[in-house]
């Protein structure tokens, strides 16, 4: 397998190469891939697909004279009907934020503004896209549930109710500050699991800022986060799912309980070579009930490892 994004389901690792999204057992590719979709001889790459809901997103842009133009795609698992059917469009390009349950979140920094839309399971109908925040909210800084959803902007971590943020401008926007001031930087990715928040950090500028911190939804424990790690090198990919909580450091994945890393975080595999885009939406780690799953190396070759 030669990948630029990955995803799993039960069965099923669906990766992005090329101009295309394809599919494999996870036990691996001994035959040869199934193709779920192609962007052609003159589309554009691939890349950050997702599998959620019976549902297959993916970023790629249609063939288009000039400058190319990011969207955001949708089809069933049996695969696209060409052409593949856009559920976001922008002027210079989607950035792909999250999903949650049926929940689709998007922004478009061209009309500065963060967005959602609903879509059915399987590849579904979508409803009308909802302006939920007057900003574009940057790659990875978004999670969301059911009720509510949590973003980070220069004014720290905030939330908003599902129905969306009730100012309109970028510097009002009504949302509630649960951390206002964090130091010396602020977080570089959001995930919401197991009815918590969690916030990556880390930077080249500062030395051994990298950390890993937790809190409740409600006010994020009065405004102190607690730290699952700190004093690390920059933190990328932080992923949490029901058995613990997964990142890269340096060349190497990590994994740590999710009451916390006592007795040191466990080394699950080193040697990582992958050059990592921080302007590329793709996920760097994902998992299921047993495995994780991670892209090595700029080659695209694709490794899984017990939990």
């Amino acid at each position: 397998v030669t990948a630029s994004s990955i995803s799993v389901d039960a069965t099923t690792l669906y990766y992005t190469s090329t101009t295309k999204v394809l599919a494999c057992p996870k036990t691996g590719c001994v035959l040869q891939p199934t193709q779920l979709d192609d962007m052609g001889a003159t589309g554009y790459s691939t890349w950050s697909v997702v599998v959620t809901n019976g549902s297959l997103f993916f970023m790629s842009a249609p063939t288009q004279a000039g400058t190319e133009h990011d969207d955001l795609f949708l089809c069933p698992l049996t695969g696209c009907t060409p052409p593949a059917p856009t559920i976001a469009t922008a002027r210079y390009g989607v950035s792909y934020l999250w999903n949650s349950g049926n929940d689709v979140y998007w922004s478009d920094s061209d009309q500065k503004k963060t967005y959602r839309r609903a879509c059915q399971p399987n590849g579904g109908v979508c409803d009308a896209t909802v302006t939920i925040i007057p900003e574009a909210v940057d790659l990875r800084l978004l999670a969301a549930r059911s009720d509510e959803f949590y973003f980070v902007d220069a004014l720290g971590l905030q939330k908003c109710p599902y129905a969306g943020c009730p100012g309109t401008v970028a510097t009002a926007t009504g949302a509630t500050v649960l951390v206002g001031t964090f130091s010396p930087t602020l977080p570089t990715g959001v995930v919401y699991a197991n009815n918590l928040v969690h916030m990556q950090f880390g930077d080249a500028s500062h030395t051994l800022n990298g950390a890993i911190r937790t809190c409740n939804p409600l006010d994020c424990d009065a405004g102190v986060p607690k730290n699952i790690i700190t004093g690390h090198d920059p933190i990328n990919g932080l992923t949490v799912d029901a058995n613990g909580v997964y990142w890269m450091e340096d060349m190497t994945l990590y994994s740590c309980a999710l009451n916390g890393c006592v007795g040191g975080a466990k080394t699950l595999a080193t040697g990582i070579t992958r050059t990592i885009n921080a302007g590329n939406s793709t996920r760097l780690i994902v998992t299921d009930s047993a495995f994780v799953y991670w892209i090595n190396d700029d080659a695209g070759v694709v490794k899984a490892i017990a939990k």
